[in-house]
This record gives C-alpha cells, structure tokens and sequence, in this order.
C-alpha cells in the first residue's frame, strides 16, 4: 500500500490519499519523561545494589585493611623503626584504597547513557522550536 507523504498545507491533505472522507494529520510531540530518565534510574538501582553487596562485605575488608597497616608497620619495624607507623599508615591505606566502593563497568555505562540523553535533549530543544 503506498502511504503518501502528509505535508502541512491543509489542501495537499487529501491529494493521492483516494479517502472518501477528510483525513485528519495531527502532529503530535511525544513525551515519556525527562530526557535520560530511564538510564538514570537503572544507574542509581545498579549502585544501590552494589552499595548493598559492598557493605555486606565490610567486615573482611575493614579486616584485611587493619591486617594490611599491621603487616606494614611488623615490616616496617624490621626495616626502618623509626618510619613502622608510617609504613602501617601507608600500608592501610593503600589497601583501603584498593578494596574502597567502585562502580561497576554496566552501571557507569548506565550513567554515562543518561548524561548522553540529558545533552542530546538540550541540544535538540532548539531545533524543535523551529519543527
């Protein structure tokens, strides 16, 4: 079936369209939510969940943190008395840093989708003013 093409001159309405009654074209301006809305509600049900699963964990890692600045400071003893407190400090907090809350790879994608969709939106916003 060959669909014609519906411009917006009101007598080119029906031309080539064989309706036997007016055809009403409506331009209609869909609207879901906000731009990037769905990404960022899934970037933020992703981080919850993980911010649940990394705070199930806390306890062997505040533990594998103070075995860390121990080990440091037994090391730092045998190396260097005077610098075993700051060797334990640095030792702590390395590992602190290693075992700290990151997100996931999915979830920054999720994130960076929803950043992606908020700019496109403002970058389209003036072209829409104009059809």
């Amino acid at each position: 079936m060959d669909v014609p093409h519906l411009s917006d001159d009101p007598d080119q309405l029906l031309a080539g369209t064989g309706a036997d009654r007016p055809v009403v074209a409506l331009r209609v301006r869909a609207s879901v939510g906000r731009p990037g809305g769905s990404a960022q509600a899934q970037w933020r049900r992703m981080r919850a969940a993980e911010w649940a699963a990394w705070t199930r964990s806390l306890p062997w890692r505040v533990a594998a943190t103070v075995g860390a600045g121990a080990t440091g400071v037994v090391l730092g003893s045998l190396l260097a008395p005077r610098l075993a407190l700051v060797l334990g400090a640095l030792a702590a907090m390395a590992a602190g840093w290693e075992l700290r809350c990151r997100p996931s790879p999915d979830a920054v994608a999720w994130r960076r989708g929803a950043a992606g969709e908020r700019r496109t939106a403002r970058l389209l916003e003036p072209l829409e003013r104009h059809g």
